[in-house]
């Protein structure tokens, strides 16, 4: 399909091409649920709070290698990590479940506000594997912890503060999961890789 030009080339002149052609190498699949709920109250005079929840369940994610399923049946990475699932897709590691819950607070003038948010991510089996005493056999669950707050001192400044992964839960660790996407024995994309993250910002209007 390549066909290179006068010196080799396939750009330099119109010497050079590619035959561009539709070819069946195989699909990609996957099915779930997404849920989101939204939910605000007044606390008279202590202000107001806000709930909100998002969550995938995820049913299939399947890569068929070629088209003939007899001969390749798919393989599907749901729940697992590593292996077929790490070379095809590209988060390494794919939970069953998965939400982010939140709850807010905000002041009856407006003036300040605080969030904590409670993220959850199901535990992974490594794909293939047929060993329990295997210590890869299994990336834990998580549980990540977030605080934030806000306040606004004037009309023009905004201040925000707030601590991610409170309680410094360390990632789940492997010697499997590879430099792509894998990096420091865990799937820096998935899990709070780095531990504890505090921020702080100013936001001035003028």
């Amino acid at each position: 399909m390549i066909n290179r030009g006068i010196g080799g080339t396939l750009w330099a002149n119109n010497s050079g091409f590619i035959v561009t052609t539709n070819v069946n190498t195989g699909s990609l699949a996957t099915a779930g649920f997404d849920f989101q709920a939204n939910y605000q109250m007044d606390a008279n005079s202590f202000g107001s709070l806000t709930f909100d929840y998002i969550a995938t369940i995820l049913d299939k994610l399947e890569i068929q290698s070629l088209p003939d399923a007899e001969v390749t049946p798919p393989e599907d990475c749901a729940g697992f990590y590593g292996g077929a699932c790490q070379t095809n897709f590209g988060t390494g590691s794919n939970p069953e479940y998965r939400h982010k819950a939140t709850v807010g607070w905000e002041s009856l003038s407006g003036t300040f506000g605080v969030t904590t948010t409670w993220r959850y991510i199901d535990e992974v089996s490594l794909k293939g594997n047929d060993d329990p005493e295997n210590i890869n056999a299994t990336l834990d669950s998580q549980n990540y912890f977030d605080l934030a707050g806000r306040w606004s001192a004037t009309d023009y400044l905004t201040l925000r503060a707030g601590v991610n992964n409170v309680f410094e839960e360390d990632p789940p660790l492997s010697s499997v999961v590879g430099t792509a996407p894998g990096n420091g024995n865990t799937y820096p994309q998935v899990y709070d890789a780095l531990g504890r993250y505090v921020f702080f910002n100013a936001t001035l209007d003028f």
